[in-house]
């Protein structure tokens, strides 16, 4: 069943529409997809971002890290990391160098 169909109080509207009628955005998407996203979409510089990406292996191109990217592809001031901040390996496995890491889950 399509989600639309399921209730008559579900919309869809186009992801840019969304971004300028949103006061608060969230970005899960991959890393890699984090300057297109920001170049695609309208300026966020009133917006509240959660930055909900990992980028432990994989880096958006020219940063270091997701929330990095975001500041300065996106002008906005106001972003958060939310989450988790390394990979589900790391989570299942915590062993670096054969010895173990504590894993810090909030």
């Amino acid at each position: 069943m399509e989600l639309l169909t399921f209730s008559r109080k579900i919309t869809a509207i186009a992801t840019i529409e969304a971004v300028q009628n949103a006061e608060v955005i969230l970005s899960a998407a991959t890393p890699a997809a984090v300057n297109d996203i920001a170049k695609s979409l309208s300026d966020f510089s009133q917006k509240i971002i959660i930055d909900a990406m990992n980028s432990v292996r994989i880096k958006p191109e020219g940063f270091s890290n997701t929330t990095e990217a975001l500041t300065e592809l996106t002008n906005c001031k106001h972003i958060v990391k939310c989450f988790n901040t390394t990979g589900f390996e790391n989570t299942l496995y915590p062993v670096y160098d054969n010895q173990g890491i504590d894993m810090f889950i909030s």
